[in-house]
C-alpha cells in the first residue's frame, strides 16, 4: 500500500488521506498523517517499502516497484515473513535480487519487448 501511494499525485493524496482512517490497526500502524507522508517521501526516494507489523502483528515485509518508466510503476516485487523467522535486515538483504527481478518483469510489460 505505501509503495503504491508514493506514485499518487499530491492533490489526490490529500483527498484520499482526508477521509483515511486505519482499519484494525496494530500497535505499529502509521495513523499520523505527517508520519505517513514522511514515510512515503522516504519510499519515493529509496524505492524500497518496508512493513514492520503495520498491517498484521508478527509479519514483516519489504517491496520494490516494477517500473515501466522512470515515474510509472505497474507492480511490485515483495517478500514477507513472520518475525520469528526473519528480521527486517534479513529481508532488506534480498533487495538487490528483488530489484533485478523487478527490472526483468518491467521488460515483460514493456510495449517494445
Amino acid at each position: 500500500m505505501k509503495l503504491r501511494c508514493t506514485k499518487v499525485p499530491f492533490f489526490t493524496k490529500i483527498v484520499f488521506f482526508a477521509g483515511w482512517k486505519a482499519i484494525n490497526p496494530t500497535h505499529r500502524t502509521l495513523t499520523n498523517r505527517r508520519e505517513l507522508e514522511q514515510e512515503l517521501t522516504k519510499i519515493r526516494r529509496t524505492r524500497i517499502s518496508s512493513n514492520t507489523e503495520e498491517h498484521l502483528q508478527g509479519l514483516i515485509a519489504v517491496a520494490v516497484p516494477v517500473m515501466l518508466t522512470r515515474e510509472k510503476a505497474c507492480a511490485a516485487v515483495a517478500v514477507q515473513a513472520p518475525i520469528g523467522r526473519k528480521t527486517l535486515d534479513d529481508l532488506l538483504g534480498y533487495v538487490p535480487r528483488m530489484r533485478e527481478s523487478a527490472e526483468q518483469l518491467a521488460q515483460t510489460f514493456s510495449p517494445n519487448s
